[in-house]
């Protein structure tokens, strides 16, 4: 896509602005629902979703939440589901999938051109009432990714949830933990999406179809799993590296660098920036987070680029189905998930569930189910390093 040279407002200003939106939007959060009452997650049988010091591989764990409980009967109903095999081979290492390669029809990473679908992973947490006020602002409906650990953690931020899909925002899924999936064997996989989609259900009594794996890390198993589920997996072609800014904006990477990358996106197109994966459509769907001030910062900034430069706000269901309807964002009754997911009676049975799900051993059944694929997907798509071990995805591309 061609286009003219970013309109911009010098840096000065610019920081000027997002301090300004963002001291506006905790004055004027978007209004709490006063009607709504959380769950009581311990009464209806949900893990808890408290982090716990975590030592040994998963020790960098941004999160730091257990692996939630594993039923191999839950297991065996979604292996069910599979329309064909789910590959079986080893599980991978810490860092992920080795050998990605990018899958154009699985892995949805375009919005069609002049077109920005603005995603925000991590929620709801306790910035979501800003990150509301802020789409609000702005006319946009944006894409919010939730984990299922922090839905049950507050009730608060489950009332958050609640906001984003009353405001009219498309709620995604994004694991309970948010470990790398490719990390995890196939029954632990299944539990993190099960009881992320059984904690978003309580709250909004919808099941997401649209999903994305923490940190982008996917491979052909984890692909075979989300087919079985029937969900829809969603990457990313623009990211602002946002989660590598240190508190204060003090660190190496600063709010400036992450609002440099769209702004450098929309002026040469995502080739340029070194943080992005495929050639773009002339549209993009780029990824933000909802967890600090510095995120909301760019977040703003970011907002105001979209619009300066005329793109079209959309969800990421309007981006890849075309239309935004319910139907599109979430499954029916008669998808064969939530016929599943409406077998499974409240409290839930804890003897369904095997003592400990949370190490890397399994057993020879589990094995069975199939552990992992070797090829995966950025590496057409792009490398990922780390960046400084700031919990940050930076992508070389190799394009």
């Amino acid at each position: 896509m061609s286009r003219s040279a970013p309109v911009a407002a010098s840096p000065i200003s610019a920081a000027f602005a997002a301090a300004a939106a963002a001291f506006v939007a905790t004055l004027f959060p978007a209004a709490a629902n006063a009607d709504f009452v959380s769950p009581d997650w311990t009464a209806l049988g949900f893990p808890s979703g408290n982090p716990v010091p975590i030592s040994g591989s998963l020790a960098g764990d941004l999160f730091k939440v257990p692996i939630p409980p594993v039923a191999d009967s839950w297991t065996n109903a979604i292996v069910a589901l599979a329309p064909s095999p789910i590959p079986n081979l080893p599980v991978n290492g810490e860092l992920g999938a080795p050998g990605w390669a990018y899958n154009a029809q699985k892995d949805l990473t375009n919005c069609p051109a002049n077109t920005w679908a603005i995603t925000y992973d991590d929620g709801p947490k306790d910035l979501t009432q800003q990150y509301l006020s802020l789409l609000a602002n702005n006319s946009a409906k944006g894409t919010f990714f939730v984990l299922g650990s922090n839905v049950v953690n507050k009730a608060q931020w489950a009332n958050n949830l609640q906001l984003m899909y009353n405001a009219g925002h498309q709620i995604g899924l994004h694991t309970w933990t948010h470990r790398r999936l490719t990390n995890e064997t196939t029954e632990q996989i299944i539990a993190e999406f099960i009881w992320n989609a059984l904690a978003v259900k309580q709250v909004i009594g919808k099941v997401p179809r649209y999903m994305r794996p923490p940190y982008g890390d996917t491979d052909d198993r984890l692909r075979a799993i989300l087919d079985a589920f029937g969900f829809k997996q969603v990457i990313w072609n623009v990211i602002t590296n946002d989660t590598a800014i240190q508190t204060g904006d003090t660190g190496s990477w600063k709010i400036s660098d992450a609002v440099k990358l769209i702004n450098n996106t929309i002026k040469y197109g995502n080739q340029a920036t070194g943080l992005v994966f495929l050639p773009s459509t002339g549209g993009y769907i780029s990824l933000e987070h909802e967890l600090t001030n510095e995120e909301f910062s760019v977040a703003t900034q970011v907002m105001g680029l979209v619009k300066n430069n005329s793109y079209q706000f959309a969800t990421v269901a309007k981006c890849i189905a075309g239309s935004d309807t319910d139907a599109d964002r979430y499954m029916s009754d008669s998808d064969p998930f939530v016929k599943f997911l409406n077998t499974i009676t409240f409290p839930i049975d804890q003897n369904l569930f095997k003592k400990s799900s949370n190490t890397s051993s399994t057993s020879a059944k589990s094995a069975a189910l199939a552990h992992a694929g070797s090829s995966g997907f950025i590496s057409a798509f792009a490398v990922t390093v780390c960046f400084a071990f700031l919990g940050s995805l930076a992508v070389v591309n190799l394009l």
